[in-house]
C-alpha cells in the first residue's frame, strides 16, 4: 500500500511540473506556415522522383514468399537470416 502511495505522489508531482513548465503558445504567420508546408511537399516529391531510379535496382531475384516480413522487438528473426532484412 505504501509503494502505491509513493508512486501516486511521484506521478502527481510530475504531472504538476509538466503542466506548469509547458511553453507558451507560439504564433506563426500564414505565409511562414504556407512556405513550410510547400517545402515539405516539394521535398517529398523530389525524394520520390529521384528515388524511383533506385527502386529494386540492387535486387536480382525476389525473395521467398515466407520471408519474415513482420517486425517484432525480438532479434530472433534477424539471427535466423544472419543479419537485417527489409521489405
Amino acid at each position: 500500500m505504501n509503494r502505491k502511495f509513493e508512486l501516486s505522489v511521484v506521478f502527481l508531482l510530475l504531472t504538476v511540473y509538466c503542466v506548469a513548465s509547458r511553453p507558451a503558445t507560439r504564433k506563426i504567420s500564414f505565409e511562414d506556415l504556407h512556405d513550410k508546408i510547400a517545402g515539405a511537399w516539394i521535398g517529398q516529391m523530389v525524394g520520390n522522383i529521384y528515388g524511383l531510379a533506385y527502386e529494386n535496382k540492387f535486387v536480382d531475384n525476389p525473395g521467398p514468399e515466407n520471408w519474415p516480413y513482420d517486425f517484432t522487438k525480438s532479434l530472433n528473426k534477424m539471427k535466423a537470416v544472419n543479419g537485417a532484412f527489409s521489405d
